[in-house]
């Protein structure tokens, strides 16, 4: 991942995120799951496919795997088969590229190992009837419009499809042994790509979730498939996640001699009560080295226009009217997958080179951030990363350089 920007703290924190990547520490994020155990069967889904099959492949090079991910990200093991959808919203070739899959599944030989990123819900497309591919994904981009967390998008999905929520599980032998690289909440790892093969006991109710927010679907909801309990034998564990990505940065910062506080997102969070918090821990700095404030999280945002934007390009926004009198400040916020919402991979900004105030809320009220830091020339391009995990940000004082792409 190489961005033509250079703000303070960047090239350190993305090359966290690069030796943060599965194939590089996957067999130590296995062992606590499996421990001397190997599959016969590998399938590895999601934004981070590649990576993780990578892993998996040195990790156990005599299974059989098949990858399923958003674009190819460097080398495929040998002998592997690759497939490829779209995201975030699925296109026709996620629905044959689900039923090849299924028809890997029906003759995979156990164990098989399970590896699921971010993305997998996208990706695995079998819509219950009387639901259809293009009735499922309008649901999921109106939940997105809305401001719904990832958790709740996928245990919709999970409802209204036949190979999420277990789903695939039923279709594979056993044992199945599935490790989740996450971009949800540590307490809700398990809903990932939409649970495609371990259980959801105890969710809340895809009902209550579409209420929650407003939404009358179109169709009725299909009678209630999802999996509440998998076959013994199989096992489910996360392997790695934002907070353990943010506590290796922040171990990196301090073996410099950088103070670090953590801000973290609150599950549900907007962006701009985020911003809000941000911005009064930076108030109470104080001191001739003041620390650098790191935070992890996916923060919401509510979409109401056509713009261009994200979450990393909106928190942003509101972080910068909230500092915008303070001087000497830097903020840098990076999607760990390399692309964020709309616009770009992130965001880099300086104190010293903020618009209009008024120009700021614009953007915010169109949901056009984006545009606006790219106009700036702060935007991050997009590059995928091979990761996905959460977004990080980084707000640093005594600095103020300009990020210049």
């Amino acid at each position: 991942m190489t961005y033509t920007a250079s703000p303070p703290h960047l090239a350190l924190l993305t090359g966290v995120l690069a030796d943060s990547a599965p194939d590089k520490i996957l067999r130590r994020t296995l062992r606590p799951l499996l421990g001397r155990r190997r599959p016969r069967s590998i399938l590895c889904l999601g934004k981070a496919a590649p990576s993780l099959a990578r892993g998996a492949a040195l990790w156990a090079p005599q299974a059989s795997g098949l990858l399923y991910g958003t674009e190819q990200d460097g080398a495929i093991p040998d002998d592997w088969t690759a497939l490829w959808g779209t995201h975030p919203l699925p296109g026709a070739s996620n629905l044959e590229c689900t039923a090849r899959l299924e028809r890997w599944a029906e003759r995979a030989e156990g164990p098989v190992l399970v590896l699921v990123s971010g993305g997998t819900s996208a990706l695995l497309v079998r819509p219950a009837p009387p639901w259809g591919p293009e009735e499922k994904a309008a649901l999921t981009h109106r939940l997105l419009r809305s401001g719904a967390s990832i958790l709740e998008v996928n245990i919709v999905r999970a409802r209204l499809s036949k190979i999420k929520g277990g789903g695939l599980r039923r279709l594979l032998g056993g044992p199945v042994w599935t490790g989740i690289w996450s971009d949800v909440g540590r307490s809700s790892f398990r809903v990932v790509g939409s649970a495609p093969t371990v259980s959801m006991p105890g969710s809340p109710a895809a009902h209550e979730i579409l209420r929650r927010y407003a939404i009358t679907p179109e169709l009725p909801l299909p009678p209630d498939g999802v999996l509440r309990r998998v076959p013994p034998g199989d096992r489910c564990g996360l392997l790695f996640d934002a907070r353990a990505f943010g506590d290796r940065v922040q171990r990196t910062l301090e073996e410099r001699g950088i103070r670090v506080i953590r801000r973290d997102a609150r599950e549900g969070e907007s962006t701009r009560s985020l911003a809000r918090r941000i911005a009064r821990m930076a108030g109470a700095v104080r001191g001739p080295l003041p620390p650098v404030i790191l935070g992890v999280g996916e923060p919401g945002v509510v979409v109401r226009g056509r713009g261009r934007g994200g979450r990393c390009t909106d928190l942003a926004a509101h972080l910068a009217l909230r500092l915008r009198r303070r001087p000497g400040w830097s903020f840098l916020a990076l999607a760990t997958d390399g692309v964020d919402g709309s616009a770009g991979g992130g965001v880099a900004l300086a104190a010293s080179d903020l618009p209009k105030a008024g120009e700021i809320e614009e953007a915010i009220r169109a949901n056009d951030t984006g545009t606006l830091w790219k106009r700036r020339g702060v935007l991050l391009p997009r590059h995928p990363t091979g990761n996905n995990l959460r977004d990080l940000w980084l707000l640093s004082f005594g600095a103020d350089r300009t990020a210049t792409p």
